[in-house]
């Protein structure tokens, strides 16, 4: 597929949604280009004994950018947990890409791996590793 991404596109969010939300199956994508903090974010979530969480977060970069080019994404995944009371969140990648780069197949073969890295990396957290406290106490949350 050729276009440049654009969190303003219905489009191409349609279309980086639906490739994320079979990558990160079992869990479900319960925020969708959501601005967040200055980022355009998606976070998919399941539930066992803890909340677990990947989130994708897009950053439109414009002077510091690594690549030649106007305008650039900075790109994170994070894995993370928590049991209502304590988190933790890991920063499982970041790098920079170009718009047109984000809907280019080879690219996204490689988010789609790294998102599976991140849902294996949520997976993998325990109880013990919930090292942060929320400031008020929250409820584990009720499976839709």
């Amino acid at each position: 597929m050729t276009m440049a991404f654009h969190p303003s596109d219905a489009k191409s969010v349609h279309y980086l949604s639906s490739l994320l939300e079979k990558a990160v199956s079992p869990y479900k994508l319960i925020d969708v280009a959501i601005e967040r903090h200055g980022s355009w974010e998606w976070v998919a979530y399941r539930q066992d004994n803890l909340n677990r969480f990947v989130i994708l977060a897009l950053t439109e970069t414009e002077q510091g950018s690594p690549l030649p080019i106007a305008r650039a994404y900075s790109v994170e995944l994070w894995a993370g947990a928590d049991d209502g009371q304590r988190y933790w969140r890991d920063l499982v990648s970041r790098f920079t890409l170009a718009p047109f780069f984000l809907v280019e197949e080879g690219h996204l073969v490689q988010l789609q791996q790294l998102l599976r890295a991140s849902v294996t990396r949520a997976d993998a957290l325990t109880s013990a590793d919930l090292r942060e406290s929320y400031l008020a106490s929250r409820p584990l949350r009720k499976p839709a």
